[in-house]
C-alpha cells in the first residue's frame, strides 16, 4: 500500500505528469484522422509538457536514495526543460503538417512525435536503469518510424539503417545493465538498479563485473550518443527524414544517451578497482572530431547541398565534445558539456527549421547563417564558452591531449564556417524539409 501511494504521488507530480501528457496525447492522436485538429492538439499537448517541465526545479525529491521511480535532479531537469522546449518548437512549427512524401500517413506524425517525446523525457527522469532503457528503446523504434515517413527509398534504408545500428546499441546497453546488476548484486547486495542507491554503493560494487558493465554500456550508449565509430546512423537519419524530428534527433536523443554515460562514469570512477572510465571518452571524443571535421570537407568535395548532413556531422562534433569533457570529469569540463548540450539543442533547432523553409526566403538565410556559425562556436557563442572551458580543463588534468583536441575543434570550427557561406549563398533552392539527393555520403 506504501508502495502505490508512492506511485501515485510521483504520477500527480510534475515529473509524472511531464511523462503521462505526451504518451496520453499519443494514444488520443493515434485516433484522429483530421489532421488540422491532430496539429493543433498535438502542438497544445507539446505546450502543457513544456509548462510542467517548467515546474521541475519546484518538485522535491525522495526521502531517500532509490524510493521513487523518477530522479528529479538538477542535470535531468535541465535536460527534460530542453527537450519539452525542443517538442513545443517542433509541435508549433509543424501545426499545419508536413509536406506528404510517397507512403506518408498525415496522422502518424503527430501520434508518433508525442510517443517519442514521451519515452525521451522518461528516459531523462527514470531512476532505474532498466525503465531508462525502456523508454529509450521505445523513443527509438517510434523515431525510426518517424525517419521512413517521406516512404521514399533513401529515407526507408536511412530508417533500417537506424533502426538495426541503434538496436544493436540497445542490445549492448542491455548486457551492460544486467552486468551492472550482478556488479550491485556480488559487491553491495543492492535489490535495485536506482542511480542514486548505485552511486552511493558504488565503491562496494564487484569490480571485474563493473568493469564489465562499463565497456557494454560505453558501447551501447556511445552508439546512441553518435560517438565515432559508432555513429554511422545519424547522417543518413538527418538527411533522409523531416526535418522536425531531425531536430529532435540533435536535440533531444543524444543529450539523454550522454546523461546516461555521465551518470555511469561518476559510478565506475567512484570504484578503486573497476576500470578508468576517462580515456575511453577521451578516445571516442577525439576520434568523434576527426570524423566530423573529414565528414565537413567531404560535404563540399561531393558538391552537395544536402544541409541537413551537414547539420549531421556538426551534431557529431558537438556530441564528442561533450563525451570528452564527460571523459574529463572536473567541474569545468563538465559545466562546458552541459553548456554544450543546452546551445547545441537551441542553435540546431533553429538551424533544422531554417532548413524546413524555401530556401529563397533571406530573412530566413540570414537566421540559418547565425545558426550555423552559432554551431561553428564563434564568439559570441554559448559554444564558444563551452569548448573555452572545455579546453581549460583539458591543459592541467591531460595536457598531451590539449594539442589534438584544440587542433580538431579549430578544424570543426573552420570547416563548419565555409559551410555555412556555401550553403547560405547558394543560388535558390525549394523547400529543403526532405532531401533527394540519392547517394549515400556517410562516413
Amino acid at each position: 500500500m506504501n508502495a502505490l501511494s508512492v506511485l501515485a504521488g510521483e504520477i500527480l507530480a510534475p515529473a509524472g505528469l511531464l511523462v503521462l501528457v505526451p504518451l496520453l496525447a499519443a494514444a488520443l492522436l493515434a485516433f484522429l484522422a483530421d489532421p488540422r485538429l491532430a496539429g493543433w492538439l498535438n502542438a497544445l499537448a507539446a505546450t502543457l509538457t513544456f509548462a510542467l517541465a517548467c515546474a521541475l526545479p519546484f518538485q522535491p525529491g525522495p526521502s531517500q536514495p532509490g524510493a521513487g521511480v523518477l530522479l528529479v535532479e538538477p542535470l535531468s531537469a535541465t535536460l527534460a526543460l530542453l527537450t519539452a522546449f525542443t517538442g513545443m518548437a517542433t509541435a508549433w512549427f509543424c501545426r499545419a503538417g508536413i509536406p506528404a512524401g510517397e507512403g506518408y500517413v498525415p496522422r502518424a506524425w503527430p501520434t508518433l512525435f508525442q510517443a517519442c517525446l514521451g519515452f525521451l523525457l522518461l528516459a531523462l527522469l527514470a531512476d532505474n536503469l532498466a525503465l531508462a532503457w525502456g523508454a529509450l528503446e521505445a523513443a527509438t523504434l517510434a523515431t525510426v518510424l518517424v525517419v521512413g515517413l517521406p516512404g521514399t527509398e533513401t529515407a526507408v534504408g536511412a530508417a533500417w539503417k537506424m533502426f538495426l545500428l541503434c538496436g544493436v546499441g540497445l542490445l549492448l546497453a542491455f548486457f551492460g545493465i544486467t552486468a551492472l546488476h550482478l556488479a550491485a548484486g556480488q559487491g553491495a547486495d543492492l535489490p535495485t538498479l536506482s542511480w542514486t542507491a548505485l552511486t552511493d554503493a558504488a565503491p562496494r560494487l564487484q569490480p571485474a563485473m563493473l568493469s564489465l558493465a562499463f565497456v557494454f554500456l560505453l558501447l551501447g550508449w556511445g552508439t546512441l550518443a553518435a560517438l565515432a565509430p559508432l555513429h554511422a546512423w545519424l547522417p543518413d537519419a538527418h538527411a533522409r527524414g523531416p526535418a522536425p524530428v531531425t531536430a529532435v534527433l540533435s536535440g533531444a536523443m543524444l543529450n539523454v544517451a550522454l546523461l546516461a554515460l555521465l551518470r555511469l562514469r561518476r559510478v565506475v570512477a567512484a570504484n578503486a578497482g573497476a576500470i578508468a572510465p576517462g580515456p575511453p571518452l577521451l578516445a571516442l571524443g577525439l576520434a568523434g572530431l576527426l570524423v566530423a571535421a573529414l565528414g565537413l570537407w567531404r560535404w563540399k568535395e561531393r558538391g552537395g547541398n544536402d544541409g541537413h548532413r551537414l547539420l549531421a556531422y556538426a551534431t557529431l562534433a558537438l556530441s564528442a565534445v561533450a563525451a570528452f569533457a564527460i571523459g574529463l570529469g572536473s567541474a569545468g569540463a563538465l559545466l562546458g558539456a552541459l553548456l554544450q548540450m543546452a546551445t547545441q539543442t537551441l542553435a540546431g533547432t533553429a538551424a533544422f527549421f531554417c532548413l524546413a523553409r524555401p530556401a529563397d526566403s533571406r530573412g530566413w538565410r540570414l537566421t540559418l547563417a547565425a545558426a550555423l556559425l552559432a554551431l561553428a562556436a564563434l564568439p559570441p557563442s554559448g559554444l564558444f564558452a563551452a569548448e573555452f572551458l572545455v579546453f581549460g580543463a583539458t591543459l592541467p588534468a591531460a595536457p598531451g591531449l590539449a594539442l589534438p583536441l584544440g587542433l580538431g575543434l579549430l578544424a570543426v570550427a573552420a570547416a563548419l564556417t565555409c559551410r555555412a557561406a556555401d550553403l547560405c549563398l547558394a543560388p535558390s533552392q525549394p523547400c529543403l524539409l526532405y532531401t533527394s539527393d540519392p547517394a549515400d555520403e556517410g562516413l
